[in-house]
């Protein structure tokens, strides 16, 4: 009787696994192209989000001195002094990010709307630098490192989501996106619906 304990603990074990698998994969079907993170304390989602496009309305302050106290990865304007802005914020462990910045750089050297402005999330500078220089990223982006930043903008962008995005016009962020832009085309037409509205 001693030899059927072990068996079945292996039993329950095994099915303990099966039950997380099949759970993360249910997780990952319900949000695709968005990465969770569990870092940090999170802030409650946005009231009217609109999960059918990703997009959320905002009105928020940006927080211009957090901005300026993060470590810059790739140098280039980031003020609000030459109109509206586009931040995406990623991370190198985030599989949807990854996809997404090759759409994002193409984004930063065709539109004239916006400036494009990146800050990555990662907690070493290496792996972010790696990113940079794997994408060939030619718009300003920032690391944000201890996740102050995040913290700024926090109630606007939730920061349990990867990749997120937000629009700022006039020293305000007005619209946030969670989640991954598809293509540029999609990203063109999002953007260029929601500013100046």
């Amino acid at each position: 009787m001693s030899s059927s304990t072990p068996r079945r603990r292996r039993r329950r074990l095994l099915a303990a696994v099966v039950v997380v698998v099949v759970g993360l994969l249910v997780l990952d079907r319900a949000l695709p192209g968005v990465e969770v993170s569990t870092a940090g304390e999170s802030s409650a989602p946005a009231p009217g989000a609109d999960v059918s496009t990703g997009w959320v309305r905002v009105d928020q302050a940006f927080p211009e001195a957090a901005l300026g106290e993060l470590d810059t990865l790739v140098a280039g304007p980031a003020s609000g002094d030459d109109g509206p802005r586009f931040f995406n914020v990623w991370a190198s462990w985030c599989g949807p990010c990854e996809r997404e910045l090759p759409i994002m750089e193409e984004f930063a050297r065709t539109t004239t709307d916006v400036t494009v402005v990146g800050v990555s999330r990662d907690a070493a500078r290496d792996a972010a630098e790696g990113v940079v220089a794997q994408h060939g990223l030619s718009f300003a982006n920032f690391l944000d490192a201890d996740e102050q930043f995040a913290d700024q903008v926090g109630t606007a962008v939730d920061r349990r989501f990867l990749p997120a995005s937000f629009l700022v016009e006039n020293g305000r962020v007005t619209w946030a996106h969670l989640g991954e832009f598809r293509s540029l085309e999609e990203l063109q037409r999002d953007v260029a619906q929601r500013l100046g509205t």
